[in-house]
């Protein structure tokens, strides 16, 4: 079994590093992007992931894996696919799914450069893979009118379906889906769904990911200018339309440096929908390739459909099982254009559960990883003139190696009178800001100041109230 290259050397500088996370999952060293095919498999969660075992740069992919139990406390497996020299994916393992298929589970992915592999496993473990002996089995060629790239697999009785994401000549998002009734002999049907006027043109449907969720389905995919992002809709005749957009990268085109990236789904035993995601390194390229490691998931979601069918997005309940040392700031009136500094509450691996009343204000909301002086901060600002959320990373650090400090907004409308309820994340590097059950903003940004651990709350432009502020220190996940 092949394994991610460390080093004693290198697994101190790892466990030294004040930007790596402490509670979000990481690879062990070297390079991580999308999460492959989450599953739950004989009594535990597993996380596979595209990886470079070689170098913290993109890369050489493989599938990386990783097995939990809550999906809090992750234990590192060895490598789960490794490109063949001979095969098919001679040049990498990329993306794809997991299919539990009976007493099998199945793997769908692009062998590049050749096409869409399947393997098979069925050991408690699942670290023992036997790739298809058809693979290719959707090949790549020149010429053809759909799209053969990151695929996703679901079973319909005894017909199997893949989902291969692509974009139309249009330069629109769209994807192709093929049948087969044994895995081995693949038809090619057409364009899953129609290009739809709420997405840019420019984007494309990668890694997709489809599923029931309620009595409507969801599309999810990142496209490569915007990041991740979902459909809701109808799908009927084998055929998907599209009927509801949401985000969940907020930043301009071309600027997933730092934001929220590729997601997929599982279902939980107890029928709950979860969603992980990978966050994207902010720095620059020889900053991480350097660091000797590079890519963090963001902490699992809990969805459900609204009645809008927009998607409800709540942190992962067991998630609270973290929380250390509980601080309570008691209810306070700020004043217009005004910041309290909550000397009670410090750190920069924390959880916020925050409730504010807007009142009067035309912005209100907190600060976080912030140095005496505010040379470093972090600000998160509700605005209640345009009903949006932010995430402002432009004054975070003080790093040259920092890219992509554009703000994250995202849309928040709360009824009239209705408070902000905000959940926040901090662990050293990221922050994770849920809010009202309705939207998820995150952002990487890197303080570089041993003081930048204050958190304020202020009101600017009339007066607001902080409801509740409780805090906790959060527990690594790595230790012992």
């Amino acid at each position: 079994m092949k394994h991610t290259l460390t080093t004693p050397e290198l697994l101190a500088k790892l466990a030294a590093d004040p930007w790596r996370p402490r509670y979000h999952f990481a690879p062990p060293a070297q390079w991580m992007n999308d999460p492959n095919g989450p599953v739950f498999w004989k009594g535990r969660y597993h996380l596979f992931y595209q990886h470079n075992p070689s170098a913290a740069i993109w890369g050489d992919m493989h599938w990386g894996h990783a097995v939990s139990e809550d999906l809090v406390h992750w234990q590192h497996l060895p490598l789960a696919l490794e490109p063949d020299p001979d095969g098919p994916d001679a040049k990498g393992v990329f993306s794809g799914t997991a299919l539990v298929d009976g007493d099998q589970v199945r793997m769908c992915y692009f062998g590049n450069p050749h096409g869409i592999c399947i393997a098979t496993s069925s050991d408690e473990l699942l670290t023992t893979w036997e790739k298809h002996s058809a693979n290719p089995v959707i090949p790549r060629r020149e010429g053809q009118e759909y799209v053969v790239y990151d695929p996703c697999m679901w079973k319909e009785g005894d017909t199997y379906y893949v989902l291969s994401g692509g974009r139309t000549a249009g330069d629109r998002d769209t994807a192709f889906l093929f049948r087969s009734p044994d895995l081995r002999h693949w038809e090619y049907l057409y364009p899953f769904y129609e290009p739809t006027p709420f997405s840019d043109v420019g984007e494309d449907c990668a890694v997709p990911d489809f599923f029931p969720l309620g009595n409507r389905h969801v599309l999810l995919f990142a496209s490569h200018r915007r990041g991740s992002q979902y459909y809701v809709g109808t799908y009927k005749d084998h055929r998907f339309i599209p009927e509801r957009h949401g985000r969940m990268a907020y930043g301009p085109p071309s600027g997933r440096t730092g934001t929220y990236n590729e997601a997929y789904h599982l279902t939980a035993p107890d029928g709950r929908c979860l969603l992980i995601g990978r966050v994207a390194e902010g720095t620059a390229q020889e900053y991480y390739a350097g660091s000797g490691w590079s890519g963090i998931m963001g902490l699992p979601w809990e969805i459900a459909l609204a009645e809008d069918d927009t998607l409800l997005i709540e942190p992962l309940r067991r998630i609270e099982g973290l929380r250390q040392a509980a601080v309570r700031v008691a209810p306070t009136a700020l004043a217009a254009d005004t910041e309290l500094v909550l000397p009670e509450v410090r750190g920069n691996c924390l959880e916020l559960a925050v409730t504010l009343d807007p009142g009067e204000a035309l912005a209100c909301g907190l600060k976080l990883c912030r140095s005496p002086g505010g040379e470093e901060e972090t600000l998160i600002r509700y605005d209640r003139r345009d009903s949006t959320l932010t995430v402002d990373i432009s004054r975070a650090s003080l790093s040259p190696h920092v890219r992509n400090l554009h703000p994250e907004t995202g849309p928040l409308p709360l009824p009239a009178g209705a408070p902000l309820r905000l959940r926040v994340f901090v662990d050293r590097t990221i922050a994770e800001v849920f809010a009202n059950g309705r939207l998820c903003l995150t952002r990487r940004m890197y303080p570089t100041r041993q003081d930048s651990l204050g958190v304020a709350v202020f009101a600017a432009g009339g007066a607001a109230r902080l409801v509740s502020l409780q805090a906790w220190q959060m527990a690594g996940i790595w230790e012992g």
